[in-house]
């Protein structure tokens, strides 16, 4: 039991640390999830500037990292960047090439390949 609450502890404390200036984002809006640039932190909450060129401050539970490689497999859920817009889509996996991922998307669009830079594991 002690090694599952420090397993829990190191994940939540790389969590919350893993933010810093500079950093691609996934990042809320009002309407859905859009591709963001950290830019500095203020007390508790981060200066945000949308890659549509607005800019926000939220807190870290409205940021999700983007990782490089997000591992995923087909089936997976993602959110993710549709032909290269700012704003995340809701989508399938279906299959896997490298770094690229062949999505299809939830709105019925046809699939299309997507840079893993530019989604993440719902």
């Amino acid at each position: 039991m002690k090694l599952k609450i420090l397993a829990f502890a190191a994940m939540f404390a790389t969590t919350a640390f893993a933010l810093s200036p500079g950093m691609r984002v996934c990042a809320k809006w009002s309407s859905g999830w859009y591709l963001a640039t950290l830019i500095e932190k203020q007390g508790q909450k981060w200066k945000v500037l949308y890659a549509d060129g607005d800019k926000s401050e939220l807190t870290e539970g409205e940021i999700r990292e983007l990782p490089w490689n997000p591992g995923l497999n087909a089936g997976d859920r993602v959110l993710s960047s549709w032909n290269g817009s700012p704003k995340m889509y809701g989508g399938k996996v279906l299959e896997t090439l490298g770094l690229s991922y062949k999505i299809k998307w939830d709105d019925g669009s046809e699939p299309s390949w997507v840079p893993a830079a530019q989604l993440l594991k719902e």
